[in-house]
């Protein structure tokens, strides 16, 4: 019996010794790869090269360049790669300089010249029947008067139109003739269409007619209103004739 067990703890201890001791020396010596990938690593597409990308059953979360799904709200971007800058923020608002752009300042008539045009609309012509009137100037069809179309009219004829606001005369400082009779006008600001030589507005509704600041003007009919008084005496290049019946 003792022979028996004997000759079995000799065998294991044979066994044993068999068993290579540096196996688990390995173990505590051998140093962790490192990644060495240029560009992060997809499922599809893993940098065999790479010691660690390539190893076998290498997942592309373990790649060095891989980075995590941004929280909501954040923008994602590789390690090591910035953030493109927003151009928008870089670039000029291009909208609020053309506004800027438009107006020149005031000209030579006190008028606020916009260099990108008057806008044929409600605000600068709120009478509908001038605005059809003002939209023949309009040469290129765009809706607004530019400085060349504004300073191309010489002449306007809105004769018995049903107008019963002039608004917006005042932008057509080339003005030299100008008929309006025959509306419905209580009133006619021509003060800044100081180039006027011909003003037509008889039948209208005008109790006040201020042309002191038109002293070009060589002809003048305003009869059949209700005006009370008139001075001229600024307008020394108009014929008493052209006053006839003007009250």
């Amino acid at each position: 019996m003792k022979k028996r067990l004997f000759s079995i703890l000799l065998a294991l201890c044979m066994v044993l010794c068999l068993v290579p001791t540096t196996a688990f020396a390995e173990s505590e010596t051998e140093e962790t790869p490192v990644c060495t990938c240029e560009i992060a690593c997809t499922e599809e597409t893993m940098n065999t090269e790479c010691p660690v990308c390539g190893a076998e059953g290498a997942l592309a979360e373990n790649c060095g360049k891989h980075v995590e799904p941004a929280a909501e709200g954040e923008a994602s971007q590789p390690e090591g790669e910035e953030l493109q800058e927003n151009q928008d923020s870089d670039m000029p608002d291009t909208q609020s300089e053309a506004a800027l752009a438009q107006v020149s300042g005031e000209g030579e008539n006190g008028i606020a010249v916009q260099s990108a045009g008057v806008a044929i609309d409600n605000t600068n012509f709120p009478d509908a029947n001038f605005r059809t009137i003002v939209e023949y100037y309009d040469t290129n069809k765009d809706s607004s008067l530019s400085d060349t179309e504004i300073a191309a009219v010489e002449e306007i004829d809105c004769y018995d139109k049903g107008i019963s606001n002039l608004k917006g005369i005042e932008y057509f400082t080339a003005l030299r003739s100008l008929n309006c009779g025959y509306n419905q006008l209580t009133s006619l600001d021509v003060s800044k269409n100081t180039a006027l030589t011909k003003l037509y507005c008889k039948k209208n509704q005008l109790t006040v007619l201020d042309v002191s600041k038109n002293t070009a003007l060589t002809y003048l009919r305003c009869n059949r209103n209700q005006l009370t008084s008139l001075d001229v005496s600024k307008n020394t290049a108009l014929p008493s004739v052209s006053l006839m019946g003007s009250h």
